[in-house]
């Protein structure tokens, strides 16, 4: 008869400022969990739906043994699990979490395989990460390290690729859930919104737990937490955890809710912004090519082609911006890309009866000496170095061309030009050691740039 590990754990994997928010009440002792398992699983039914005592609901398939002493911990087999809120589970040295959703886990002997069901899953291995994206399975060797940006773009992309999940897997799995997950709704829990909760409850609360560097980027590939997670500034979290978020993002095809085009636009700028803080950003950016092209023609083969178009045209921008610094087999793909006058950023949609025209912003065009003064205030404030050559020069829009003023960086000071936008605080035209940059910036990343 297949072995039963199920006890109770007392601790949650949260900051305590964030326990204080989880409304599940847990038993008292690791017999009240034992017996509320057994309850539902029963010794001649192993295979059953169980439910835990903090929501957790999940199914544990034949011959599988889950530990509940010090945590949820697979021990061997597969289970299909879930919950409405922050959940984690162990499988050897590997943490994996989930949010608002349901994942599908198998350990063999040597290796572990992940499925990301409803909820992009987290994988936390010693130091490394990954954010497996919904509709997509990850497979990793037992004990084995994963490879860090030190080891190469290519290493460290390459042990971050994922495989679709065929549809009939994820619905086959998700049946089986579907008793547990009844019996399970209700536990109160980090992130656990019904069906009567509204956007800004859920954007409130998502702006009280972004610190928490984990719960970010998950949200940040959670259908359901996506558009808002996007939407709000990008706190103070680690260059790993930003590039692993990064990578994870453009697989849009694993769900099929709504992509939201100004999330594409963040992404996007956000690659532009990493490339600069990280060596060698020309190799950054083709790799960063190289792994998300391919899903252009997925996308398109499984009926998204608004989705293949948007990605597709950021991937032409982000070459465009670094055009002269790739290699020939990547211009030649860019080439073919300007020549597909399918791609648009933006995809035309059916023309639909306005109702109520919304009022348009009024940009107010400043003077041009109010656009020098302020430019002159924003270098000053920054402890920018005037030099003979320095000049600002007001320009069109409320801009201002910067020529030759210097920046202290971590070893040298760096002499660059620029256009500033004082209005919005937007840097673009970039020009550094005989390099120029033509996307845009905003004002502190730009000043983040100058100091490395």
């Amino acid at each position: 008869m297949s072995e039963q590990k199920l006890r109770h754990r007392h601790a949650v994997f949260l900051p305590l400022f964030l326990f204080t928010l989880t409304l599940s009440a847990f038993p008292h002792t690791v017999e009240q969990a034992k017996a509320k398992l057994t309850s539902l699983l029963g010794e001649s039914q192993f295979g059953e739906p169980f439910v835990l005592e903090d929501g957790t609901y999940g199914v544990v398939q034949q011959g599988g043994v889950l530990s509940v002493e010090k945590g949820i911990s697979l021990e061997k087999g597969s289970v299909v699990l879930g919950k409405e809120g922050l959940f984690e589970v162990v499988v050897g040295d590997t943490a994996l979490s989930g949010l608002s959703g349901s994942v599908h886990i198998i350990r063999g002997s040597k290796n572990f395989t992940v499925s990301a069901l409803t909820t992009p899953v987290l994988v936390r291995s010693k130091t490394e990460r990954v954010l497996i994206p919904v509709g997509y399975q990850w497979q990793h060797v037992l004990g084995e390290s994963l490879p860090a940006l030190k080891d190469g773009y290519r290493e460290w992309s390459d042990a971050r690729s994922f495989r679709l999940l065929p549809e009939h897997f994820i619905r086959e799995s998700l049946t089986k859930l579907q008793r547990a997950e009844f019996e399970g709704n209700g536990s109160g829990s980090i992130l656990a919104f019904g069906p009567s909760s509204s956007r800004m409850d859920q954007f409130n609360a998502l702006t009280v737990l972004m610190p928490n560097e984990d719960i970010w980027m998950l949200a940040s590939l959670h259908p359901q937490f996506r558009a808002q997670a996007w939407s709000l500034p990008t706190g103070e979290y680690s260059t790993e955890a930003q590039l692993v978020r990064l990578i994870a993002f453009p697989y849009l095809d694993g769900s099929s809710e709504t992509v939201e085009e100004f999330a594409m636009d963040r992404w996007s700028e956000s690659v532009q912004e990493a490339a600069l803080s990280v060596e060698l950003p020309e190799k950054f950016i083709e790799r960063f090519f190289h792994t998300h092209f391919p899903l252009v023609a997925q996308m398109r083969e499984r009926g998204y082609p608004e989705r293949a178009d948007l990605l597709a045209t950021h991937l032409r921008l982000l070459l465009e911006a670094w055009r002269t610094e790739l290699p020939p087999e990547l211009t030649d793909i860019l080439s073919e890309l300007q020549r597909d006058q399918n791609v648009t950023l933006h995809p035309e949609k059916p023309a639909e009866t306005v109702v109520e025209k919304l009022a348009t912003p009024v940009i107010v065009a400043l003077d041009p000496e109010e656009v020098r003064k302020r430019a002159y205030s924003l270098l000053q404030d920054t402890a920018a170095l005037f030099t003979l050559e320095t000049t600002v020069e007001p320009g069109e829009g409320n801009t201002a061309r910067i020529q030759d003023v210097l920046f202290g960086g971590t070893h040298e000071d760096r002499k660059v030009s620029f256009t500033l936008d004082v209005e919005k605080k937007m840097v673009s035209e970039v020009e550094l050691e005989k390099k120029s940059y033509p996307f845009h910036l905003e004002w502190s990343a730009f000043l983040e740039w100058m100091k490395k």
